[in-house]
């Protein structure tokens, strides 16, 4: 991936995993962050307006010859941003019933989610994005701010259901 500007639908490739590794920290963004980010994103979609995420940084992997994906990365810087990004999708194409437009864009060639957590969220964030959160999920998660993170767009699902997921996708750089 070139180092340059890229939009987002870019970044999570049919053909790609986007690894957190096991040293990084948990995922921490609160509800401010949430707030901002989803005022940014009720303007790029009612305005078509072009938004940058931030940069990613993103480190190639070695892709075992016997595997389903092509490009396997680590994400060094960005952890926070793609989570919450992933998180939001999932949320609105659940909002405007286009779980197939998140499978298209957000689940890789080996039908795995192309961002994926390490041992800090991976069972609550699997559990979201898999549409498998449990009453036992959300007890052992609790202090999650993965599951906080989606609480929060659920409860914003009204706000979600005129913005523009193919502006959203390709405004977001």
């Amino acid at each position: 991936m070139d180092a340059g500007k890229t939009n987002i639908s870019n970044i999570y490739n049919y053909n790609r995993s986007l690894e957190i590794p096991f040293f990084q920290r948990s995922y921490v963004w609160s509800e401010d962050n949430w707030d901002r980010f989803l005022s940014d994103m009720i303007l790029v979609s009612s305005e078509n307006k072009d938004y940058f995420l931030g940069s990613l940084i993103l480190k190639q992997k070695e892709t075992p010859s016997n595997s389903q994906i092509g490009d396997i990365r680590i994400v060094v810087d960005g952890q926070q941003r793609l989570t919450t990004l992933t998180i939001f999708f999932k949320v609105l194409c659940a909002a405007q019933e286009r779980e197939e437009d998140f499978n298209r864009q957000f689940i890789n060639r080996a039908k795995e989610v192309i961002l994926k957590h390490n041992h800090n969220d991976i069972e609550v964030f699997n559990a979201i994005m898999n549409d498998a959160l449990t009453s036992e999920t959300r007890d052992n998660n609790q202090d999650s701010c993965c599951l906080k993170c989606y609480d929060y767009f659920v409860s914003k699902q009204s706000d979600l259901k005129d913005l523009n997921f193919d502006y959203l996708l390709n405004k977001i750089y």
